[in-house]
Order: C-alpha cells, then sequence, then structure tokens
C-alpha cells in the first residue's frame, strides 16, 4: 500500500495566482453571464479582504420555486 501524499501550498502564491487573479475573475463572470436564462439572477462582482469572485443572487421564491439559482449554476462552464 502506498503512502499517503501530502501538498503543502505556499498560501501567498495561491492568493496571488488563483483567489485574486483579475483575468480569471474576468472569464469567471463571463461564464456565469453566460449562464443567466432569468432577468431576476443578478450577477456582480464581488471582492473580499483575502479573494475575490463572483455573486450570483435571486429571490428565494424563486429559488425554491423553480430551482434557478441551481440551474444556472450548473450552465456556468469556464474555459
Amino acid at each position: 500500500m502506498s503512502k499517503p501524499v501530502k501538498f503543502v501550498l505556499n498560501r501567498a502564491n495561491f492568493r496571488k495566482q488563483i483567489l485574486r487573479n483579475a483575468e480569471l475573475q474576468d472569464r469567471i463572470l463571463d461564464a456565469a453571464q453566460q449562464a443567466v436564462d432569468d432577468r431576476r439572477v443578478t450577477v456582480t462582482k464581488s471582492s473580499g479582504r483575502t479573494r475575490d469572485g463572483v455573486t450570483l443572487a435571486c429571490p428565494a421564491g424563486l429559488e425554491a420555486k423553480h430551482g434557478t439559482l441551481t440551474q444556472t449554476l450548473g450552465r456556468i462552464h469556464v474555459s
């Protein structure tokens, strides 16, 4: 039986190259906007202290009744 493998990431580089990468954020934002097929779903950029990202939001009733947000998340493909 093989031994378990341990990966150690450099946190500063990971934050810089993945979590705060503007090009990657733009690609994710574009993919999210293309996946939306209901005008009631909003897509916005979000920036935090340690990471940037994209936020998708819709009314709770819409998600509960139709699963609109869940379906939108399933259509997101980043290439």
